[in-house]
Formats: C-alpha cells, sequence, structure tokens
C-alpha cells in the first residue's frame, strides 16, 4: 500500500471510531434519563431564589395623591464621598404631608425588603427616582412626587447648618462595633436616654447605629430613630438663622449638597409648613416584623437575609397606609397574615 493511499484509511478510520464513540455516549445517555429515578438521601441544593421573588402585584391599586397633599421620598444612601458611583438608600422614609388636615405621616421601608429580584436598597442607584418612585408605590400603594437624597457629607452639612439638633433619646444604649469610618464622629459610641443636643457627626451616628445594646441593634430601631430625629428638624430650622432665608436662597444653598426634584416654587410652599410644624399631628409608620413582613429562609437567597411582606402580598401594607393617610380608625391588622 501507498504511503499516500495508507493515510487516507487511517484517517478515514479515525472519523468512523469518532462517530461511532459519539452514538454509544447519546443512547447511554438516553438510557439513563429513561431509567427511573433512584431514590436518595441527598438533599437537594438549596434554591438561589423563591418561587415568588419576581411575582408582581396584580391588582393592587395606586393612590392617586390629592392636590395640596405633599408625598416626600427621602433616601439616606451609604456614599462616603461624591465620586462614588455605586451606593445603596439605606435609609427610605415617604414623608406625606396633609396640608388640609394639618398632618404628616412617616412612612419607613426597610432596606432588606426584597423587591423584583434585589433588594430594595439596590434600585435607586440603578433606575434613579422615577422608576423608583414606581416600585415605592408597589410597596406602600402611593408614589411620591418629589424625593430628597444625600450621603453622609451632605446629611452632616445640613444638619451644621441647622447648627444642631435637641433630639428626645428613648432609650440609652451604647454601641461597641460602630465603624470607625469618619474622622470626626464622636467616640466610643454612647447615648443616653433624655433630651440630647446632638451635632452633626452625632446625629448621623444615632441615624446609622444598628449593633447597639439594650434592644437597639436591629435596622428596625434605627429606622425609629431615624423618624424621631427628622421630627425635630423643622424646631431645629425655625432656632437657626435659616428661618431667614427666602425660598431661593435655601434652594441654591442646599441644592449643591443634595439630590433632589423640589425645586424653588415646592420649597416656598412647604416653607410655612415647616414653620408651622408644631401645629401639625406627625403619625408613624415603620414595615417590620413585628407587623407586616417575615423573613423567609435564607437557603432560598443565598443566605442572604431578606424580608418579604406576609402573605407575599403587598395588599394590607397598602391598606394601612391608606387609613393612615385617610384618617381611618380601622387601620388594618396583620394578625391573621401567613408568611
Amino acid at each position: 500500500m501507498q504511503p499516500k493511499t495508507k493515510k487516507i484509511v487511517i484517517a478515514a478510520l479515525g472519523v468512523i471510531s469518532l462517530f461511532l464513540f459519539n452514538c454509544a455516549v447519546y443512547f447511554y445517555l438516553k438510557t439513563i434519563q429513561a431509567s427511573p429515578k433512584q431514590n436518595t438521601n441527598q438533599k437537594e441544593p438549596p434554591k438561589l431564589f423563591s418561587p415568588l421573588t419576581n411575582r408582581e402585584e396584580p391588582n393592587l391599586k395606586i393612590q392617586s395623591n390629592p392636590p395640596g397633599d405633599y408625598h416626600i421620598l427621602l433616601l439616606g444612601t451609604d456614599q462616603r464621598t461624591p465620586k462614588q458611583q455605586y451606593y445603596r438608600t439605606d435609609a427610605i422614609m415617604v414623608v406625606s404631608i396633609l396640608k388640609n388636615e394639618k398632618r404628616v405621616v412617616l412612612t419607613s421601608i426597610p432596606r432588606d425588603l426584597w423587591l423584583s429580584g434585589t433588594k430594595i436598597n439596590a434600585h435607586y442607584a440603578n433606575e434613579g427616582f422615577d422608576k423608583f418612585k414606581h416600585r415605592i408605590g408597589k410597596v406602600i400603594g402611593i408614589e411620591p412626587d418629589y424625593f430628597v437624597s444625600m450621603g453622609f457629607d451632605g446629611f452632616v452639612w445640613s444638619v451644621n447648618q441647622l447648627g444642631s439638633i435637641n433630639t428626645n433619646v428613648e432609650r440609652s444604649f451604647i454601641d461597641p462595633k460602630y465603624p470607625p469610618d469618619r474622622p470626626n464622629a464622636p467616640y466610643p459610641v454612647s447615648f443616653e436616654t433624655g433630651t440630647q443636643n446632638f451635632s452633626a457627626e452625632k446625629a448621623l451616628v444615632y441615624c446609622r447605629s444598628r449593633k447597639g445594646t439594650n434592644g437597639e441593634g436591629n435596622d428596625f430601631q434605627r429606622i425609629r430613630r431615624q423618624q424621631n430625629l427628622l421630627i425635630n428638624v423643622p424646631q431645629a430650622f425655625t432656632n437657626s438663622d435659616l428661618v431667614k432665608l427666602s425660598a431661593e436662597a435655601l434652594y441654591n444653598l442646599f441644592s449643591g449638597h443634595m439630590q433632589t426634584n423640589l425645586g424653588v416654587g415646592e420649597i416656598a410652599e412647604l416653607l410655612p409648613i415647616v414653620k408651622g410644624w408644631k401645629n401639625y399631628k406627625t403619625e408613624q409608620i415603620v414595615l417590620d416584623t413585628n407587623n407586616y413582613l417575615y423573613e423567609p429562609p435564607r437557603d432560598y437567597y443565598g443566605g442572604a437575609y431578606v424580608l418579604k411582606p406576609r402573605g407575599d402580598s403587598f395588599e394590607t401594607i397598602h391598606q394601612v397606609v391608606l387609613n393612615k393617610l385617610t384618617g381611618d380608625a380601622s387601620t388594618a391588622s396583620c394578625n391573621t397574615c401567613e408568611n
């Protein structure tokens, strides 16, 4: 046999062998798939996402905002420097100002609430306010008209303009695990019961701490402290020189230290409300695991701590917020909700 012919024969045999091998593998796999499954004691691997992870709320109505009312979304981010591109909104609060009724409702949403495939605190930085307000609407049933967002530096700068804030600390605590990431923050972290005069950095610590003792070591208590501080901001404003400024001057002063869609016109309308804050009744809503939320198994979320609405529906929360806004005394209860 000629060398050239020999090479052709060897190559043909190789192709045939490869073809037969692939056929064998194919029929073997088909046989395995067709055979009945054996019972084993091995557990299924943990699911990364719950079956309800991406479920939308199909029939929940978003309430329209009556004329004259303000619904302002306040966002406190973990942005440490202006150049930081990615940050999370770890403080999420809707301030509903019902001007005709002289009432204010504060509604806080915890940062770990699971919504549309991720925690709610990740949406704003990725989507901006126009999309994020729709997500807020899915949770509480109303969409905010306006927003104010600021990071650590913006918060401290703003409180410095007020001079200080008097705040009633409901119970004393210390936080030995507070992160030492700001050079001017007061250490060690310690708060005594009673009315305290907070500097800007002290106010930031009060709103950030979540590892405190005496029952103050969780996000829900941190949220309550944030609301507690906010309630005292109008009085601090009226006690400061800021109260002498016009709406335009206030806008020019603060706009470079925060993100907002409030304009001079809106600030002009809000100024009399802030100055007359004592005439307004303030009501508070904090969504937590003692009322409308629950913690699903962490295995469903790759080991992460997340929160979901009881019954896996925001319907009850919508009703609770609506009742607060309308002054309905029959506020919906979630005692019968199932996880």
